[in-house]
């Protein structure tokens, strides 16, 4: 006959990773030596003995388990010389010995290195998740472009790619900082060439990469620079100021002759014409992201206030439940309408579609209720959505949009770029810590509409 009788159980798991951590600090009956070599100058930087046993018992296949010697040597960077007593210790230590590690912004670019080279394979996929959490918490660019740069040294083209959005969603406070006047050539050749820039309008970027030559003496860059700025995206008041305050325009006249020519040319001749002789399929006929009140419009997103709940009472108004008085201040009521804002932008970047304005709304509903007190038709599924609508008009078959939604985190940073389909787009809850392409931790503070028109070749 089986006892039913209740048992307890002795669990010293929890100490097993302390026992771990303190065999390493001690050094105890350790067999492994490892050798720290500066790959600048040849120059022993540090020594290390840890277990071989440990380290056998990892099957991810890191070179340091696969070793077949007692002797192991790492050849790091100057630069990472800093970071591989933690490497050893964290990596080897706290990874191998209680696989628990802590990364930040200061050390992610050595650790990915060092994982990289030495085939640690968990810790290097860690950290391509880490980067797009890390790099909004530097305001100044600089670890960014540290990123951006030793991408390029490792030819790793997922973090650039990921360096090159955070530049372009947030070029315009990129191109005021300091670090802007650092960027190689290249490097600034590689941004330019992209189209979701978020920038004032190509007129302020055409100012900040005159600078970049100026401040950096770079002459020889000028034609292959200017030839990736947009000026048909330029106003004419823009375009006829270049030959009388640009710094560069004396000496680079015939560079920059023919680029206001042909910027001219989109704003005075119909696209019906300009089609045959020019191709409005290149990006130079098509905007960047403009955040201009003549093209975009801010709608900042009410915050629910502290301690708020969703208590409901009884109202007389056909029996609904009715949220208390003092709770309809609050930003996320579903009994108001949702946050909305109104503008007006040409139908067309043109100037011959100057006095030819559209009238936009820019809406963003929470919930199904709210949606419907907005007086809009509200034929969504899935909540929150955003929508971007314009009123009835006459069409012109030669003009589409690819309008897009900005997603502003902290009033500082842009953390999403969404593009909107079918006049809307289904978003995240904004008010909570949504996971967006880069972090946005402190919640979302407001939304940028933008309306971005282009000719249909």
């Amino acid at each position: 006959r089986i006892e039913n009788f209740f048992g307890y159980r002795l669990d010293l798991t929890a100490e097993f990773s302390n026992s771990l951590n303190r065999l390493y600090i001690t050094r105890s009956n350790c067999d492994m030596n490892i050798t720290v070599i500066a790959l600048e100058n040849g120059k022993v930087e540090l020594r290390s003995c840890v277990h071989s046993l440990i380290f056998a018992m990892h099957t991810d296949g890191n070179l340091i388990s696969k070793s077949q010697t007692k002797i192991f040597r790492m050849i790091v960077s100057k630069d990472c010389v800093k970071f591989v007593n933690d490497f050893i210790r964290y990596i080897a230590a706290l990874y191998f010995y209680t696989r628990k590690i802590y990364i930040n912004l200061s050390s992610v670019k050595c650790i990915h290195n060092l994982a990289s080279d030495y085939g640690v394979t968990a810790i290097r996929d860690y950290c391509d998740k880490l980067f797009y959490k890390l790099l909004p918490q530097d305001q100044s660019f600089k670890h960014q472009l540290e990123l951006y740069n030793y991408a390029e040294a490792v030819e790793d083209s997922f973090l650039k790619e990921i360096c090159l959005k955070y530049f372009a969603w947030n070029c315009e406070a990129f191109s005021k900082s300091v670090v802007w006047y650092e960027m190689a050539g290249e490097e600034l050749d590689a941004l330019l060439q992209r189209s979701d820039i978020v920038i004032e309008n190509e007129f302020r970027l055409f100012q900040a990469v005159e600078q970049w030559v100026i401040e950096n003496e770079r002459a020889e860059m000028v034609d292959l620079l200017m030839s990736k700025i947009r000026f048909h995206m330029m106003s004419p008041e823009q375009l006829v100021s270049i030959p009388y305050n640009s710094n560069l325009y004396e000496v680079f006249q015939g560079i920059f002759t023919t680029r206001l020519l042909e910027a001219f040319e989109f704003h005075s001749v119909p696209v019906q014409k300009l089609k045959y002789y020019r191709n409005i399929s290149e990006a130079s006929y098509h905007p960047r992201i403009y955040t201009s009140p003549d093209w975009s419009t801010l709608l900042h997103i009410p915050t629910p206030a502290p301690g708020f709940n969703h208590s409901y009472t009884h109202q007389p108004f056909y029996g609904a439940l009715v949220p208390y008085r003092e709770q309809l201040d609050t930003g996320y009521n579903p009994y108001h309408p949702s946050p909305s804002s109104f503008f007006h932008t040409a139908r067309h970047m043109s100037q011959l579609y100057i006095s030819n304005t559209l009238s936009w709304s820019a809406h963003y509903h929470t919930n199904a209720q709210g949606c419907r007190n907005s007086n809009v038709i509200c034929p969504y599924d899935t909540y929150p959505v955003a929508t971007l609508s314009t009123a009835p008009s006459r069409q012109d078959n030669s003009i589409a949009y690819q309008n897009q939604i900005l997603i502003v985190c902290e009033d500082r940073y842009i953390s999403f770029v969404q593009d909107m389909k079918n006049s809307s787009a289904v978003l995240p809850l904004l008010n909570t810590t949504a996971l967006f392409l880069f972090a946005c931790s402190s919640g979302v503070t407001s939304l940028r509409f933008v309306v971005r028109p282009y000719y249909i070749q």
